[in-house]
């Protein structure tokens, strides 16, 4: 299924709601990114479907899509947890990476918390996405608990 109008009103009701499109990005002629800046709190009545439906309206946009969700602040919100694990339990597969600080869901470098990681985890449709701290191509997390956790 293509991107259609109703991945459109969840990309805009998203955008409503506080999110930042920052738009796309190519890197090394390999991946194309797409990052959102989240803030600390949605002016929503359901962030958590937000979150879910505009990680998807954007993975069908453009294929092989890597999906960069960066935080405002210091702490990941409990909304965009939510919402990844929405979209994650919905069994939909997403190329979504998390960054807070120095902090993201991937390695190399500093991990966020375990409970995001397997939801990204669970996400990951397999192959390789941009990472963008580390600014190289990386495999997604693994399901397993990761020793190293933080914010």
């Amino acid at each position: 299924m293509g991107h259609n109008a109703q991945d459109e009103k969840a990309t805009s009701d998203f955008m409503d709601a506080g999110a930042i499109r920052l738009g796309f990005d190519a890197h090394e002629n390999q991946w194309m990114v797409e990052t959102w800046i989240c803030p600390e709190h949605l002016n929503s009545e359901d962030p958590v479907d937000l979150v879910a439906r505009a990680i998807e309206a954007s993975d069908r946009l453009v294929p092989n899509l890597t999906i960069c969700l960066k935080v405002e602040g210091d702490d990941i919100p409990e909304y965009l947890i939510s919402g990844i694990e929405k979209l994650a339990d919905s069994g939909y597969p997403a190329k979504v990476i998390v960054v807070c600080g120095d902090y993201s869901t991937h390695k190399p470098g500093n991990l966020l918390s375990n409970r995001l990681i397997q939801a990204v985890a669970k996400c990951n449709p397999g192959g390789m996405l941009w990472h963008p701290i580390a600014k190289i191509g990386v495999h997604g997390p693994t399901r397993q608990i990761l020793p190293q956790a933080a914010p």
